[in-house]
């Protein structure tokens, strides 16, 4: 009787481990199967990382990009300004003195601008006007630039901005401001006058369409003015690049 009664004890025991471990394993297998899932999601993530890193090298590459095209564009932008501004010697190179000789010609204008040497109304203000357009050397040429800004210049707007410094008020571009004055010829040029340019795009047109640059002259064959990006307003020789295209000269002071 005892054996039977502990047969069915011990048969029920086992079905309750039995029951117990179903119970739990459903538990193991889940904590299991996380972990199994972490450890696969966790090289997944360091894949996605290591993809990553690839992308992130040739971030500056990409910058050295945009940074190259940022130069183009601005190349193309000096290229635009002096197609539109039409270059009046595109071919020539020599396109202003030297800095010493240009410091030589300053130093003497500015003697000249101070000194109490009686001198006719005309040259004295000649002298001035020069003074304060070398105030501007290096000053960017930009074709259109306004009227009213210093900042940068195009050729008309420069002689414009300098000649009303004395009471001379020159109209906006270089063909209204060749209306003014008196024509003068180029070998009886004075300090102060005006010389006008054609140039490559406007050398075949008639009458004042033909011009295209303006200067004012020095004396010595030198004259003051700005025409081409990467110089700015500068002293340049009247030599014979610049009178082949020259169309006249005026004097209004």
């Amino acid at each position: 009787m005892l054996a039977p009664k502990y047969a069915i004890v011990a048969l029920v025991l086992a079905l309750l481990v039995l029951i117990g471990f179903t119970m739990k394993n459903p538990e193991d297998m889940a904590l299991s199967a996380a972990g199994t899932a972490s450890e696969v999601a966790e090289p997944s993530a360091k894949s996605k990382a290591e993809e990553r890193k690839p992308n992130q090298g040739p971030a500056p590459a990409k910058s050295s990009s945009s940074t190259a095209a940022v130069k183009e564009n601005e190349n193309a932008l000096t290229q635009d300004q002096t197609q539109d501004g039409d270059d009046p010697v595109p071919n020539a190179k020599n396109v202003k003195i030297s800095a010493a000789e240009i410091a030589k010609v300053v130093a003497h204008f500015e003697q000249l601008a101070h000194s109490d040497q009686k001198e006719p109304n005309w040259k004295r203000k000649a002298d001035h006007l020069i003074v304060k357009g070398f105030s501007f050397l290096g000053t960017p040429y930009v074709f259109g630039a306004k009227s009213d800004q210093t900042d940068s210049f195009d050729c008309s707007s420069f002689l414009r901005y300098i000649f009303i410094s004395q009471g001379v008020l020159l109209p906006r571009d270089s063909r209204q401001q060749s209306q003014l004055g008196t024509e003068v010829a180029i070998d009886q040029l004075r300090e102060g006058d005006l010389v006008f340019f054609t140039t490559p795009k406007r050398k075949t047109k008639s009458g004042i369409d033909r011009i295209g640059h303006v200067a004012v002259y020095l004396g010595n064959g030198l004259m003051l003015h700005t025409f081409r990006p990467g110089i700015g307003v500068t002293i340049s020789e009247l030599n014979s690049s610049w009178k082949e295209r020259f169309v006249q000269a005026k004097r209004v002071l």
